[in-house]
């Protein structure tokens, strides 16, 4: 019984943590670097940064693993700037009774989307700490 739902447990964390990772097949992307549990972007359950080329130039994705949900933010930029940006959440849906206990989470769903703006100081603050986690010779493949 531990066994199946320790098994039942890994095989949800393997969904989480590809839910939205793009890999060579994806509408043509390729994934250059990927990192986890970066130590200055603490969150609850910790977080993935993951850096990939498309036909439109880069892409990052930084996601953070909350107790009841995750937040996906990605970016979507070439040599002239953010193409586009966007944060989703997505909402764990847990077993019975077992609310709080990622080891019952059942389902995750897509439960908003904010489309930010690429021109905000902000958003472009953002994607450039993001970026300044890969190395800048990673960066340039995608440019």
């Amino acid at each position: 019984m531990m066994k199946a739902r320790l098994f039942k447990h890994l095989i949800l964390l393997f969904f989480i943590i590809n839910f939205s990772t793009a890999h060579a097949t994806d509408n043509a992307e390729l994934v250059l670097q990927s990192l986890a549990n970066v130590e200055q972007y603490h969150s609850d359950e910790g977080n993935q940064f993951v850096l990939s080329k498309n036909k439109h130039g880069c892409k990052i994705e930084a996601r953070f693993y909350l107790s009841n949900h995750q937040i996906l933010t990605s970016y979507i930029f070439n040599q002239k700037g953010i193409v586009s940006a966007a944060e989703r959440t997505y909402q764990y849906k847990y077993e019975k009774g077992e609310e709080g206990s990622l080891a019952h989470v059942s389902d995750i769903y897509l439960s908003g989307t904010v489309y930010l703006d690429p021109a905000d100081p902000e958003t472009q603050q953002e994607l450039n700490d993001f970026k300044a986690l890969f190395p800048s010779t990673e960066i340039k493949k995608c440019l």
